[in-house]
């Protein structure tokens, strides 16, 4: 091998993004269960990268940009080292909508959308398993998905909603709602964001660790 190709598979190893066959896909795997320490991971915009650990539990989410893989910059990878790198599987998840079966689907909780595929396997096809899932609304709410609503475009910026009125706009559709009333809209709850109090990053429904800092969540910290 010469020094030339030494060098550009060294690249290749040590760089991880979404496969360029996935490019068109809500949600991609990377191929490798060992991650090489530093290396430089790219997520695409419109996309979160969820990392998920040898149980098959997701242990932390990096957003859009460059990000170099230390414990510094991503303190969730701590308990995952092993002396060839870190023992994650990172899945792309985009968060931005995507159609399939003729309607417009949003992924609306990356992590709990990875903890199904994680302990399932990776479906064959995503759109016809995303299919599958909206014949079962609870199986298809429990995978993180939800179907977007197409906004309608208006000349004129909506007023501001007050929380001290108790309302807020809903997670699901943004539609206005009461604080901790179900959507009129789309049925979501709706609520205010659940963050960390360490560090204000905003915590998934499930997550029982902060994906930023690494504290755990307290029982206390659940949404208004």
């Amino acid at each position: 091998m010469g020094i030339f190709e030494f060098i550009k598979e060294g690249a290749v190893e040590h760089h991880v993004g979404r496969p360029v066959s996935m490019r068109g896909e809500p949600i991609a795997r990377h191929s490798a269960y060992i991650v090489p320490i530093a290396a430089e991971l790219t997520v695409e915009p419109g996309d979160v990268a969820v990392f998920v650990g040898v149980d098959h539990e997701p242990i932390g989410v990096l957003g859009p940009g460059r990000h170099i893989l230390r414990e510094s910059t991503a303190p969730f990878l701590a308990e995952t080292l092993r002396h060839e790198g870190w023992a994650v599987r990172i899945w792309f998840v985009a968060i931005r909508a995507f159609e399939t079966g003729g309607r417009s689907v949003v992924i609306a909780d990356p992590e709990a959308c990875v903890r199904t595929l994680a302990r399932r396997g990776p479906p064959l096809d995503v759109h016809a398993w995303i299919e599958q899932l909206r014949s079962v609304p609870a199986a298809f709410l429990a995978a993180g998905f939800r179907d977007a609503e197409a906004q309608r475009p208006s000349l004129t910026p909506p007023p501001p909603l007050s929380t001290t009125e108790g309302i807020l706009p809903c997670p699901g559709c943004g539609e206005p709602g009461e604080l901790n009333a179900f959507c009129a809209h789309c049925g979501v709850r709706v609520a205010r964001a659940r963050t960390c109090l360490a560090c204000t990053h905003v915590l998934s429904a499930s997550a029982k660790f902060c994906a930023s800092c690494g504290a755990a969540t307290p029982t206390g910290n659940e949404p208004a």
